[in-house]
């Protein structure tokens, strides 16, 4: 994240914007995506673009404010 200029201010927002799209409920890796990617900063979005669509959402794993299942 830090090639592309993500300030730590960035990557909380990006976590703040999954987990109120999940506040409605479970949803699919790309729902997800499709959720946030409208509220994320056009350097998260770009980001996004170019990551494995899992690694899209590692930051909130990592962060243990989401899990992933299949």
């Amino acid at each position: 994240m830090s090639k592309f200029g993500i300030t730590q201010k960035e990557f909380d927002g990006m976590n703040e914007a999954v987990m109120e799209a999940l506040s409605a409920g479970p949803m699919t890796q790309g729902e997800l995506t499709d959720q946030i990617a409208s509220k994320v900063e056009k350097n998260v979005r770009t980001w996004m673009e170019h990551v494995w669509s899992v690694v899209r959402l590692r930051p909130a794993i990592v962060e243990g404010l989401i899990c992933a299942g299949c």
